[in-house]
């Protein structure tokens, strides 16, 4: 089939005003041709060009949009998101979850790379309607039950990969949260899990994460103590968390 639009982006650069493309039944790019075509085409009205990526997505949180206040800082976040994740069903979950997926859909997103704590997102990928990488994050920034810590991820890191069988279109890895939620042990029983996985980590996201790693003060201090998490072996590096 061809087709063509008002323009048409390659994912590099725009073609050629006219610019033709020949689309087999499959949805795959046979050809792309010049304007002599054009009169042959089907038009759309608009802009044709590759699927986007949704490199970092929560889908399992979709339920808690509009709970938690905008722009107070990403600790007043961190620490919000305890006391909202479960203060509803699994039904308004489900619904929120799958509305947001096909909200990406819908805005041209052909892969996703999701963080998950839990399974709760097995049934979106089940749909088989987009790529996905499912980034099963470990948590555990303490140097006691490293061992217990890491294996609740790698249940539900197994949950995910016994679903695989038979699917295209999905991947999942063993991942960091964030520096400093993730104790040294923990950071090494990730690394040795499968040398070849796709990483992804919460990094960078604001002054207090360098701040807690340059002096080991400020507002990730006070996230670590309000939820009862004894740091007390944490040496602070001098350096950024990056570069640490």
């Amino acid at each position: 089939m061809l087709i063509t639009a008002k323009q048409i982006h390659n994912g590099h650069k725009w073609l050629p005003e006219g610019s033709v493309i020949d689309v087999s039944e499959t949805g795959h790019i046979k050809a792309i041709y010049d304007a002599t075509l054009r009169d042959e085409a089907l038009f759309y009205e608009g802009i044709l060009l590759p699927g986007f990526v949704n490199a970092h997505c929560h889908l399992e949180l979709s339920h808690i949009k509009d709970a938690i206040p905008e722009l107070t800082g990403l600790i007043p976040f961190l620490q919000t998101i305890p006391r909202h994740r479960n203060n509803f069903t699994e039904e308004f979950k489900k619904d929120a979850r799958h509305n947001a997926f096909h909200e990406m859909l819908k805005n041209g997103i052909v892969a996703v790379g999701d963080i998950a704590n839990t399974t709760e997102s097995l049934d979106l990928r089940y749909l088989d309607l987009m790529h996905f990488h499912t980034f099963v994050e470990a948590i555990g920034f303490s140097e006691t039950n490293v061992q217990k810590l890491f294996s609740r991820s790698v249940h539900v890191y197994n949950e995910f990969v016994e679903q695989q069988a038979g699917e295209k279109k999905t991947e999942q890895s063993i991942v960091p949260h964030a520096p400093y939620s993730v104790s040294h042990s923990l950071f090494r029983m990730i690394d040795a899990h499968k040398k070849d996985a796709i990483i992804s980590i919460h990094n960078q996201e604001s002054r207090a994460e360098d701040e807690y790693y340059l002096v080991k003060h400020g507002p990730v201090n006070k996230l670590l103590h309000g939820l009862g998490i004894d740091d007390s072996f944490f040496k602070p590096s001098g350096k950024s968390s990056l570069q640490t």
